[in-house]
């Protein structure tokens, strides 16, 4: 990989759009409380909770993949979780759209 050559317009050019400010795509860009820990945090969850409940699933999903021997058996496993997750999230979003 070459270094950045700032005298270059192309290399110029795209350290503006990395650090670009204002809108993308005539949107605004800054946060939004759609995220999973915003959504958690309106649900009356503290901060701490919310990272131990990230933790949490991270090392879930460790242990499936770590300790499951059977290429079967862990893709099972895998696709529940995932499908325990989707419907974990679409009841979520139902609950935090609702309260406004």
């Amino acid at each position: 990989m070459k270094p950045l050559d700032r005298q270059h317009p192309t290399d110029e050019r795209l350290l503006e759009l990395y650090f670009a400010e204002g809108s993308v795509h005539g949107e605004e860009r800054g946060a939004d409380r759609q995220h999973l820990h915003f959504r958690l945090l309106d649900l009356g969850l503290s901060q701490r909770k919310v990272v131990a409940i990230y933790y949490a699933y991270c090392l879930l999903l460790g242990a499936v993949a770590l300790l499951v021997g059977s290429r079967l058996v862990k893709l099972g496993m895998l696709l529940g979780l995932g499908m325990l997750t989707l419907l974990f999230l679409a009841w979520l979003a139902r609950r935090t759209s609702s309260r406004g």
